[in-house]
């Protein structure tokens, strides 16, 4: 996907923040603001722990799914996601 620059959007030069597949955190960020760009460089160092790997999954899987039907529930996330793992040993 290409990114058009829009003008006189940005009052800054954007720094792009690049992060390969083979890293636990993947992606690209783009900021334009120093303090930012530090803490993007922070977060590279942090290695979050089975726990807090399942619950950011389990958050971010129900923030997705709640907002297409307001019925899902962080149990039926954390129920499906045992199920998952169970399945996947």
């Amino acid at each position: 996907m290409a990114l058009t620059p829009v003008r006189g959007a940005l009052k800054a030069p954007l720094t792009v923040h690049t992060l390969s597949p083979g890293d636990s955190k993947w992606g690209t960020v783009m900021t334009n603001n120093d303090k930012i760009d530090e803490l993007v460089t922070r977060t590279r160092k942090i290695t979050m722990s089975s726990g807090q790997l399942r619950e950011q999954r389990r958050s971010f899987a129900f923030g997705n799914t709640n907002i297409e039907n307001d019925r899902i529930t962080r149990e039926m996330v954390a129920e499906a996601d045992r199920k998952i793992e169970a399945e996947s040993k």
